[in-house]
């Protein structure tokens, strides 16, 4: 994770740094969120390559760079010099990393063993951030913490190709390199530890003096049967060039391979040895050693061995197996996925936005537990991948988070949690039965949410096949509030594990509608598991209004400049707004926005505008903030409403993002008005939960039977059939057992009737 040995862009540090500049009396809203969205991009960065430092003990690779006075350094032409390097990757703005400029660590380093003392060593400073420049070294912007050329023997270089070379995942790295390529990770030390770390390199010694860095075969857990060629990287660690090396390789202690390498090699020099490939299938323990030098025997033994394990992953013959995620305090961080032998993600879980930096849906919450029915369709290899985006493992630092894989017989197939930024685990299915047609439903796309009067639309779902036989047909059911209304056919070929988009058969929805789309057979059968073959949306009807003078009713927060709103009809016509007019309607985010632009609001300010619509028919409110968080609430509790001249409040809202839109319908004739002997007709509440207050004013008394209709115009609730008296009257509907959706309340005296809608939301 980023805060260990002390570095500044931790979880911790990013959190603490975030509310001290919004305590700060002295700073405004968009400098504090210039440097918070700095530090925020940082962690979708780390999010986004989830990958660690150099390891100690890594070969480093080699650079080119030139410093502020045009200077060429080459790193190897450095270490071939016989210098080790220290290298700090920091970045202007990085106040520890300002810090340990200022100790004076690496200046007092540089003159004692830089070229005007022992030249034993070289310091270079490496500014590791691409969008930092001059100004930036020189103290001269905002950002920066400082000039960090005045005082600086040593070179600087403005380079950010150089971190990224070497990996960098905070700031700053201090990395010290060893002549022989290889690179530790001090930390912000002092001259005298950095110095001390010398000790530990590799120096040149003897004439025929050879040494093996490191394994880079196989090694792990495998699926099955594992191919490979098994190699090492060999360094020639002693004064004379090595034109010949002889190595063995061992599998289980019995020698596999004896290779004769030749070639030139001169001191540090390192070359790739690779022996010819090997099969596994069983649990092995792999040794490579140098037998020879130029023919001779090695003048230091001590580094001629490398070993490695490769071990067989558990099998199971069970299909049905369940995964199960405990999450330590940041589950936002997890996600997983179960791969076929193809690489195919068959299921997975948690958040896939850590690899954009967002938080997606199906995002875990922390310190909680998740569990997940999973089916393997047939016999082969698959893979659990589990990543974490912070990279500093689900277990222990912040938690006992952990990941498993158990069938459903009991047998834990694999587990984990102590791990960086991923892991990945295989495991095999062995005798296990053959699933031949299964499918799941992976997204839906076509409308959601809110709609005026009418939506016509064609369902699009992405359907992926979780079974072992192709898919050449399937049938979806669409179901809306309990009836069919749409059976799809669909036909293709779809290998497994492979997806396919299905457009359905437009739909046409007039009213509130709870919707599923299921998959009900495949290949003319049942699917073998359901889980996952459904899909759910909701379509909601907005509410109506009979009057075409309307109130826009907005209090912002603290930062009102950023508010601008508008209504627009169904042809995306504006026919009125408010607001900062610099923002206008596509100012959501832009963050351009600011106080004393032509048209913007105070702070916690509250503003009614009337807005007329100019005929019958579609509407939007449509609510728009440039920095992108919303008027409520962050800064204040900021809102936004659509008023009838009752007051009756027919759209609401306030905590979206960039903006947000709102749809209504004006009807001027809602329902048949010749019942003239009934005036100002009331519901209220609208929308309706439990019960509905109807009142209107009677001219004179008459008979009057008051009944519910439902959207197709089905009487579904006789409320009351009586004589009433002339004048005001108020009377309760009983709403509680009607279902969300559109309704009209309806007053009818022999053949004369007036009706008006209203809606019942749970």
């Amino acid at each position: 994770m980023w805060y260990t040995m002390g570095y500044f862009y931790s979880r911790n540090a990013i959190l603490a740094a975030f509310h001290h500049l919004l305590n700060s009396s002295i700073v405004n809203k968009s400098s504090i969120m210039k440097k918070f969205f700095t530090l925020i991009a940082l962690v979708a960065l780390l999010g986004a390559r989830l990958n660690a430092q150099l390891a100690d003990g890594s070969i480093v690779p080699d650079f080119t760079g030139t410093d502020l006075n045009g200077n060429t350094w080459h790193l190897y032409d450095l270490l071939d010099q016989g210098k080790t390097v220290v290298i700090d990757v920091s970045a202007t703005w990085c106040g520890p990393c300002w810090n340990y400029h200022n100790t004076g660590a690496l200046e007092s380093l540089y003159a004692q063993y830089g070229p005007e003392g022992t030249d034993e060593m070289m310091v270079l400073w490496v500014e590791g951030d691409p969008t930092t420049g001059m100004a930036d070294l020189l103290g001269q912007t905002a950002a920066s913490q400082g000039n960090w050329v005045q005082g600086t023997p040593y070179p600087i270089i403005d380079d950010a190709a150089i971190g990224d070379a070497l990996e960098i995942t905070y700031f700053p790295t201090i990395y010290h390199i060893c002549p022989n390529r290889i690179i530790t990770e001090p930390g912000q030390v002092g001259a005298a530890a950095l110095y001390a770390v010398n000790g530990t390199c590799e120096v040149a010694s003897g004439n025929n003096n050879g040494g093996i860095l490191k394994y880079e075969g196989f090694q792990g857990d495998f699926c099955q049967e594992v191919y490979f060629n098994p190699s090492v990287k060999f360094q020639n660690l002693g004064n004379d060039s090595i034109f010949s090396a002889t190595f063995e390789l061992l599998i289980d202690g019995e020698s596999i391979e004896v290779l004769d390498w030749t070639g030139t090699l001169g001191t540090y020099g390192i070359t790739n040895v690779e022996f010819s490939e090997v099969t596994l299938n069983s649990d092995a323990s792999i040794e490579i050693r140098i037998v020879s030098i130029n023919g001779v025997d090695d003048e230091d033994a001590s580094n001629n061995v490398v070993s490695a394990l490769a071990s067989l992953s558990t099998d199971t013959d069970r299909n049905l197996a369940q995964v199960e995620v405990v999450t330590d305090q940041y589950g936002v961080e997890t996600y997983w996925e179960i791969r076929d032998g193809n690489g195919n993600a068959l299921y997975s879980g948690g958040n896939p936005g850590i690899f954009t930096g967002e938080v997606a849906p199906g995002a875990y919450a922390g310190s909680s537990t998740y569990t997940h029915d999973v089916m393997l369709p047939a016999n082969g290899c698959y893979e659990m991948v589990v990543f974490d985006a912070f990279g500093d493992v689900m277990c222990c630092s912040f938690g006992s988070g952990s990941f498993k894989l158990t069938d459903d017989n009991g047998t834990i197939l694999l587990q984990g949690g102590a791990f960086e930024a991923s892991d990945n685990k295989p495991f095999a299915l062995d005798g296990a039965t053959t699933v031949n047609n299964s499918a799941r439903i992976v997204t839906y796309t076509g409308a959601e949410g809110s709609f005026c009067s009418n939506i016509n639309f064609a369902p699009q779902l992405l359907v992926q096949n979780l079974g072992a036989n192709n898919i050449t047909g399937m049938v979806i059911e669409v179901n809306s509030n309990g009836s069919v209304i749409q059976t799809y056919d669909w036909t293709g070929d779809v290998v497994p594990g492979e997806y396919a988009f299905v457009e359905l058969n437009e739909l046409v929805i007039s009213e509130t509608s709870d919707i599923t789309f299921t998959i009900t057979t495949i290949n003319g059968g049942a699917d073998a598991f359901s889980v996952d073959n459904s899909y759910d949306i909701s379509l909601i009807s907005s509410l109506e209004t009979e009057y075409q003078t309307l109130t826009v009713e907005i209090k912002t927060d603290t930062y009102g400049y950023e508010t601008y709103w508008y209504v627009k009809d169904d042809s995306g016509a504006s026919v009125a707004s408010g607001g900062n007019t610099t923002v206008g309607p596509n100012g959501g985010g832009a963050r351009v926005a600011a106080a004393g632009d032509p048209g913007a609001y105070g702070a916690n300010q509250t503003v009614n505008t009337n807005v007329t619509v100019p005929a019958s028919g579609c509407y939007e409110l449509v609510v728009v903030d440039d920095w992108g968080d919303g008027i409520c609430c962050q800064y204040g509790n900021g809102y936004y409403r659509l008023k009838e001249p009752t007051g009756n409040i027919i759209l609401s809202g306030g905590s979206f993002e960039a903006s947000i839109a709102n749809p209504f319908a004006y009807d001027a004739v809602v329902g048949v008005r010749d019942l003239n002997e009934v005036s100002n007709l009331q519901l209220f509440p609208n929308p309706a939960n439990e019960q509905l207050s109807v009142q209107f004013y009677l001219s004179e008394t008459m008979p009057l039977q008051i009944s519910v209709y439902n959207a197709l115009g089905q009487q579904v609730q006789t409320v009351l059939a009586a004589e009433y008296t002339a004048g005001q009257q108020t009377i309760q509907v009983d709403a509680a057992n009607l279902a969300s959706g559109m309704y009209y309340i309806s007053l009818q005296s022999s053949d004369k009737r007036i009706s008006k809608k209203f809606a019942v939301n749970r």
